[in-house]
């Protein structure tokens, strides 16, 4: 018998202390990303916690409505998306710690996703318009469904031997990871230059024009052994797509710098 299907409900919650009001919103999509339902209500007096807790309760309690058991609950998230940050100009620039953190957390997130999530797995999809950031910059995977979704993601399989998974959905999340990390260093949007950010990263003079391609609002404010340990990075991960030599948790491993890089 097939599994129900698995929705998605997002919650926030508000409040205006000096007006004494506090509010709360949120939406259900379907496990392919359409709209099905959504709230918006007016509070007693509260704080942003209680509020949020009650947002939350009132999504669960319209998703029980809808006769919906199967859910993927997500965090309010505070930054919104690395897109923004990346690319909209009334936005504070990211430093460069920052850029690395969000690095090792996409990372981890995916090796928990392969390692660690029962049940297995949901379908993932890696871009800087679906990373989202919370209060600390800590980022969290936005784009994920159940096995029937449909669109860009692609399908993680459990794997009893991670470090030896090797099929084409690993290739192809690891080589989205391996974009992922060169819009952190150029600050260059995928969506618009992927194709000559891969030239540049394949070809075999890429670390003569290194300096040039780092994002001019980093300024000088990084660590070139860390630039270069992480350009490394992303280098193995876009050969991936071609020659899968190179595991989730061994690119995890490199970012962390717990094994050197070949």
């Amino acid at each position: 018998m097939p599994a129900p299907p698995c929705f998605v409900l997002k919650t926030d919650g508000a409040a205006l202390v000096n007006y004494n009001l506090a509010t709360g919103e949120g939406l259900i999509r379907n496990n392919c990303g359409v709209w099905v339902a959504g709230f918006s209500v007016n509070f007693d007096r509260a704080s942003v916690e209680p509020a949020e807790m009650k947002a939350l309760l009132e999504g669960l309690s319209l998703a029980w409505s809808l006769s919906i058991k199967r859910l993927l609950v997500f965090d309010n998230i505070e930054n919104g998306s690395l897109k923004e940050h990346l690319n909209d100009p009334l936005k504070t620039p990211l430093n460069w710690n920052t850029r690395l953190q969000i690095a090792n957390g996409v990372a981890a997130a995916l090796e928990y996703l392969l390692l660690f999530s029962n049940p297995p797995i949901y379908q993932v999809s890696i871009s800087s318009s679906n990373i989202m950031l919370d209060e600390n910059f800590t980022a969290k995977l936005s784009s994920v469904g159940p096995l029937s979704s449909v669109g860009n993601y692609v399908t993680m399989p459990r794997a009893s031997c991670a470090e030896d998974c090797m099929n084409q959905s690993c290739r192809n999340i690891i080589f989205q990871l391996g974009v992922l990390i060169l819009e952190l260093i150029t600050g260059q949007s995928s969506e618009k230059g992927s194709t000559d950010l891969i030239q540049w990263i394949q070809g075999s003079r890429f670390r003569n024009s290194m300096e040039k391609m780092i994002d001019p609002d980093l300024g000088n404010s990084y660590d070139s052994r860390e630039l270069k340990n992480l350009l490394a990075v992303a280098r193995l991960c876009i050969k991936s797509g071609d020659n899968p030599k190179f595991s989730i948790p061994r690119i995890f491993l490199y970012l962390q710098k717990k094994v050197d890089i070949p």
